[in-house]
């Protein structure tokens, strides 16, 4: 017998498919459940914003909360299925490459600390992957990226603080221990795509207001980063629906018009701005600070890659050692430079292949959403270091459940 998709109905008679439509409307299909595994999944996904905290001394939430959908799926080991391919080779490869590191490294204490943090994101993706989830999982999962928006929105109302960080920057800061305002940007990429989704394909025009709201709060936070993600991510979505999409021009005026509306937000909420946050988007000003001085870093950075022996310009000087090659003893603010230092042209060309690996899966897809918010990060790691930063190791994970759960089309798109 032939396996069906749950909405092919091929040829099924109209008793099966009566029967099975009633099952379902009763949730009574033990197929199409959500499991208690991802459900802690959704959970953990959902509190990625609280990642800054600290349970104890160098132990994030973040580091906490991961295992109980670990812990979660050892429920339901019986389903496991080990799926030894390129996606799953490519992140052990890197993984490896981090850790050898560690025989040679500049600084071994800096390096083991950051074994421990990659070996953590990749074994979550590596063992959560090993499932297969279905449409009421996978919109649960996609629902909770977009409700950690919302949880970074309440937190910022909360717990907003705009005096750490200079120049009327918003921020949260919880007990003493603040968040960097860039990296709450990200935490607004995928939801803010997820609702343009919503608003081209359902005409939802509360979507609208939704992504409004997003918007203004990365306006707030100064993060030029951020926000040139976000114009990326929306431009290549954008790009992609009207590819696909029959009515061709219909589109192109519908997104045209909303990304018009945006343009119009933004600017009116620039004259609203502090100064000293709204100086940040003039380009003008941004060439004179020099990027707050990331030009320097990076230039440095640089310097000291060239001037290092060819091995570690090969293999790199350790991972976790970027401050002892800048200027400032910083670290780098760009993940691609990072990287350079720390493992080596070898190393950047296995994270490379990883990174471009994920996001042509999620391209082939048709996940644009997954895709375009992918991108995003891509672009903020130009100017932000992010190897660790829970929104791209949750996004990377995300593909490769789509890509193991064999679905061939974008089945995010779908609530039901």
């Amino acid at each position: 017998m032939k396996n069906k998709d749950e909405n092919d109905w091929g040829d099924l008679t109209m008793i099966k498919a009566y029967r099975i439509y009633s099952t379902k409307n009763n949730g009574m299909d033990k197929n199409n459940k959500i499991s208690i595994r991802t459900q802690l999944l959704a959970f953990y996904l959902f509190l990625a914003p609280l990642d800054f905290l600290s349970v104890v001394p160098g132990v994030s939430l973040a580091r906490i909360l991961i295992f109980l959908p670990l812990v979660g799926s050892l429920i339901y080991l019986k389903y496991v299925k080990i799926r030894i391919d390129r996606f799953f080779a490519v992140p052990l490869f890197y993984l490896i490459i981090i850790t050898l590191t560690s025989y040679y490294s500049y600084d071994v204490a800096f390096t083991q600390q950051r074994i421990i943090t990659i070996v953590l994101n990749i074994t979550v993706i590596l063992i959560l992957s090993m499932f297969t989830y279905n449409h009421r999982e996978l919109a649960l999962i996609k629902k909770s990226f977009a409700f950690s928006g919302w949880l970074t929105v309440v937190l910022m109302l909360f717990y907003a603080d705009r005096n750490i960080i200079g120049g009327e920057r918003l921020t949260i800061a919880i007990n003493g221990v603040y968040q960097d305002p860039n990296y709450l940007t990200g935490f607004f990429i995928f939801p803010i795509i997820y609702y343009l989704d919503d608003f081209t394909k359902k005409k939802n025009k509360l979507s609208i207001i939704k992504m409004i709201v997003f918007l203004v709060f990365v306006l707030l936070t100064g993060s030029r980063g951020g926000l040139m993600a976000i114009i990326v991510s929306i431009l290549f979505y954008s790009l992609m629906r009207m590819k696909d999409v029959k009515k061709r021009f219909s589109s192109i005026a519908i997104l045209s018009v909303l990304i018009s509306i945006l343009g119009l937000i933004f600017n009116f909420v620039l004259n609203m701005m502090p100064e000293s946050v709204a100086n940040r988007y003039d380009i003008a000003f941004t060439l004179r600070d020099g990027g707050a001085d990331r030009w320097e870093i990076w230039e440095s950075v640089i310097n000291n890659y060239r001037q290092s022996p060819i091995f570690n310009q090969i293999f790199g000087w350790g991972a976790g050692t970027i401050r002892y090659f800048t200027y400032n003893g910083n670290v780098a603010h760009n993940i691609w430079v990072e990287s350079l230092m720390e493992i080596g042209i070898f190393g950047v060309f296995i994270l490379f292949v990883f990174y471009l690996l994920y996001f042509k899966k999620s391209y082939n897809l048709g996940a644009y959403v997954v895709a375009s918010s992918f991108l995003g990060y891509m672009i903020m790691g130009l100017s932000m270091s992010l190897y660790s930063y829970k929104p791209i190791w949750n996004i990377l994970l995300l593909i490769i459940i789509l890509k193991n759960s064999g679905f061939k089309k974008d089945t995010l798109q779908t609530d039901k």
